[in-house]
């Protein structure tokens, strides 16, 4: 464990931000990331302004619930904390646990039976924390608790840094993890407004909040680490410890599938194809012969290394890893293909996912989506749902529909506005 230090700045932030590395760290937007509202964990009254204010200033202006969940802290301290969310979002609700400040890993019996109950009582929030490596004990203990137990309930979580900024260095961040998350001007004004009211960390000889540290505060964009959820870590031992996980090369189902899907595209050439879930990239090879372009995503490590491999000849193809919806990679497209993907998003996940499809695709492109009809122990919607969704956020019924007792076809034109 690190002593806790604010005077000492491993690296400023004019160094951070004139890395390069971060033109290559997708941007998320804020409602995407809010879904429904948001839960956000806080070891001190004002991590969370210092780590993701902007964002929960963004969820107010969108209208979205925030609860706060302040671990330590003194009747002062939470005092600033509402104040502070006078600023940034007033409807806010706050639980202050009132566990001592500095010494969480000796009370982690109660702070975990805090944390389940919240967790359970916001079933619906995406979920923040400090990140657990971020050089604060406490910071440490409430990051890992928060992200075990939501990982047993199967919640996404993200983690925000806070004192990485000042004592860390560029090699410790999880660059491949990160997603930036730009403030509107509204949340960049009312994050620097919440962060004057915690007046007890901005005043006296050395403030624990240094002129210095605040400067990365005041950045456009706040920044998260996307933490694997269950689903993340499952396809990723899937694809590690098997070749082909779903047989797709051989099975009949598959290549029955990949034929029909291929055979319901009504071009004989795109210039710009994006596949979303590519696996292995059987079905990426055969979308390639029909693309200018084709770029390939899937979120396992062992995938993408895989599709890599398979794709490698073909001059036109590129393979990316990302994790949907919350990465995005930029361009426009004449055809977006989904297929067999819907199911392992929730209806917030996959409908947002939906908008990134639509937003992205040229004014006369396509969306082509594939799901089988069953319905698996680790399916969070059926193929069916994702499909009707699909069809609400299009706007209106499929173009071309093939349903059979195995799976369904569908595509979908965009139609000019």
């Amino acid at each position: 464990m690190v002593k806790f230090d604010p005077r000492t700045t491993i690296t400023d932030a004019a160094t951070w931000e004139s890395l390069p590395v971060w033109e290559r760290v997708p941007e998320s937007d804020p409602g995407t990331v809010c879904g429904r509202g948001l839960l956000v964990w806080s070891a001190h009254p004002d991590d969370e302004t210092l780590g993701v204010g902007g964002l929960i200033a963004e969820a107010h202006q969108r209208s979205l619930p925030v609860h706060i969940v302040a671990a330590t802290g003194d009747e002062d301290r939470v005092r600033e904390l509402h104040a502070a969310l006078s600023r940034t979002h007033p409807e806010a609700t706050v639980s202050s646990l009132g566990l001592p400040d500095g010494k969480l890993h000796e009370h982690q019996s109660v702070l975990a039976d805090s944390i389940a109950s919240i967790l359970d009582a916001y079933p619906d929030r995406v979920i923040l924390t400090p990140w657990s490596e971020d050089r604060h004990g406490d910071h440490r203990t409430l990051g890992q608790l928060v992200r075990s137990m939501a990982h047993d309930r199967k919640r996404r979580v993200f983690s925000y840094p806070v004192w990485l900024w000042q004592w860390g260095e560029p090699g410790d961040v999880p660059w491949r993890d990160l997603i930036a998350v730009p403030l509107s001007e509204y949340g960049s004004r009312r994050k620097a407004e919440a962060l004057v009211e915690y007046a007890s960390q901005l005043k006296g000889q050395d403030p624990v909040l240094s002129d210095k540290f605040l400067q990365h505060s005041h950045s456009p964009r706040e920044v998260l680490i996307v933490e694997p959820t269950p689903a993340d870590l499952h396809f990723e031992h899937l694809h590690a410890t098997r070749a082909d996980p779903w047989n797709v090369e051989n099975s009949w189902y598959e290549r029955r599938k990949r034929r029909l899907l291929v055979a319901t595209l009504p071009r004989d050439r795109y210039r710009s194809i994006l596949e979303l879930g590519c696996s292995t990239g059987v079905t990426t090879r055969a979308l390639a012969k029909r693309a200018d372009v084709l770029l390939a995503i899937d979120g396992s490590f062992s995938a993408v290394s895989a599709a890599r491999d398979r794709t490698r000849f073909l001059s036109n193809t590129r393979v990316e890893r990302m994790r949907l919806p919350l990465q995005w990679p930029e361009g426009h497209y004449d055809l977006v293909v989904v297929s067999e993907l819907g199911y392992y998003l929730d209806s917030v996940d996959w409908q947002a996912l939906c908008t990134c499809m639509l937003a992205s695709l040229e004014p006369d492109g396509e969306v082509l989506a594939c799901h089988w009809n069953g319905m698996a122990p680790d399916f969070l919607q059926s193929g069916e749902r994702a499909h009707q969704l699909l069809a609400e956020a299009v706007g209106h019924a499929a173009d071309i529909r093939h349903h059979d007792d195995e799976f369904v076809i569908e595509l979908f034109r965009k139609k000019a506005a």
